[in-house]
């Protein structure tokens, strides 16, 4: 088991570290949780780097470590996911243009269902493809379109007002 170098973990941090925090972000909706659900991910790609075998797929291979680890914090703590009618909590503004756009799109984005709006945002805020994200959430492609297509009728009406 061969550990990687701190100038190689430095590198990683500096690439994706920010990505890794909108995600997390995402899920938990308070800055200083999801700074430390980012330690926690970077700490498990530190310890299990050497079960990368393609480093072409290391970006998608983070980000699902991102989203488990997420996920599994979420269940720990039972939090229950935002609803319409929940106020969006925005964090301090020297922080959130690391985090997500303040336009209005981004507003009705945080309050899809979390299938959708987790989708949603890896798709159109990270870039990721549809075979990365089936990749990263663990659900077949298919899966992927459809909720991409029921996310953007959810959104089509609001940002109707908007436009």
């Amino acid at each position: 088991m061969k550990r990687m170098d701190e100038a190689s973990f430095n590198q990683l941090i500096k690439k994706y570290g920010n990505q890794v925090l909108q995600i997390c972000y995402l899920y938990v909706k308070n800055y200083h949780t999801a700074q430390d659900l980012t330690q926690e991910t970077f700490i498990r790609v530190y310890n299990k780097y050497y079960t990368l075998r393609d480093k072409t797929y290391e970006k998608t291979w983070i980000m699902k470590i991102a989203v488990n680890t997420c996920k599994n914090y979420l269940k720990m703590i039972k939090i229950v996911p935002l609803s319409l009618n929940d106020q969006y909590q925005v964090p301090s503004p020297d922080h959130y243009d690391v985090l997500l756009n303040t336009n209005a799109v981004t507003s009705y984005v945080v309050q899809l269902p979390e299938k959708y709006k987790e989708i949603v945002m890896l798709y159109y805020y990270e870039e990721f493809s549809i075979k990365e994200i089936s990749q990263i959430l663990k659900l077949k492609e298919t899966t992927v379109l459809q909720r991409l297509k029921r996310a953007r009728e959810k959104l089509r009406p609001l940002l109707e007002e908007v436009l």
